[in-house]
């Protein structure tokens, strides 16, 4: 709750900014096991998630097979993460986010 109010502000710096967001999608997937899995804190699992989520996108992309378990992963989180990042108060597409390859 904190942390959406505080991303309200007009006066957020860059970090702030994305450290609110990585406050709101950990809070909104803390409860997945498979999110709680990608890593050991909060940005560890955001980064881990939206570079496989990217991953399987590019892979989709290039007309690549993309395995199954990352498929379902895809499936599983991408919603949430579009609902999330589309209902900041400056919406923002999640691959802006991505991990740099």
């Amino acid at each position: 709750m904190a942390a959406a109010k505080n991303m309200q502000r007009e006066d957020l710096s860059a970090v702030e900014e994305v450290a609110g967001i990585v406050e709101l999608v950990d809070a909104e997937l803390g409860e997945e096991p498979d999110y709680l899995a990608l890593g050991d804190g909060p940005v560890q699992r955001l980064k881990a998630l939206l570079g496989r989520l990217d991953s399987v996108r590019a892979s989709k992309e290039r007309g690549s097979e993309v395995r199954p378990e990352a498929e379902a992963l895809f499936h599983k989180f991408m919603e949430q993460l579009e609902t999330i990042f589309t209902a900041l108060p400056r919406p923002v597409e999640w691959p802006c986010y991505r991990p740099a390859r």
